[in-house]
């Protein structure tokens, strides 16, 4: 539900006539049309900022997201931290099971790495089998450690993926 639209006749409470009929109608169109466009353009927009497969925000969106992160640790004079994740054994996946298997292992990755950046930066999809990690207020040593749960949080999943084939990755 977006509204509601109350008509209120002040002259006879009970009835409205043709044309009130005819212009409540008529607005009524052209606040429907408005809703489903600015649905429509929303979704786009949502469309355009995230990676399909993963669901992560994509390179477009790492480009506008770390320049203001930059700015805003110019202005504020603390250190942040970027960091590329590139997730390993992916083409053992993909050519022992499947390219499928391959895509699933990728969504599950950055599923598990969203969820452990979650609350400290943002995570983009870089593309292929590369993401990117954005970190406010982080020195260099506090990102070695981030990295380190980053990396142990995607070998857990990988894991539980597939024991013989685990998919591991490397930050830095």
């Amino acid at each position: 539900l977006l509204g509601v639209i109350q008509l209120v006749n002040p002259v006879s409470p009970a009835r409205f006539s043709e044309r009130d009929t005819r212009v409540v109608k008529g607005i009524s169109r052209a606040l429907a049309t408005s809703f489903i466009q600015t649905s429509s353009l929303r979704r786009q927009e949502g469309l355009a900022a995230h990676d399909p497969l993963t669901g992560l925000r994509n390179v477009r969106e790492l480009n506008r997201r770390l320049t203001r992160a930059v700015g805003a640790a110019r202005r504020t004079g603390r250190d942040m931290a970027l960091m590329f994740v590139d997730v390993d054994h992916l083409k053992k996946v993909n050519s022992k099971l499947g390219h499928g298997a391959g895509s699933e292992a990728l969504k599950r990755t950055g599923k598990a790495l969203d969820e452990a950046v979650a609350g400290v930066g943002e995570v983009f999809r870089f593309g292929g089998d590369e993401f990117v990690v954005v970190l406010a207020d982080t020195n260099q040593e506090e990102g070695r450690i981030a990295g380190n749960r980053f990396v142990a949080a995607i070998r857990e999943v990988g894991m539980k993926f597939d024991p013989q084939n685990p998919v591991t990755a490397s930050a830095g």
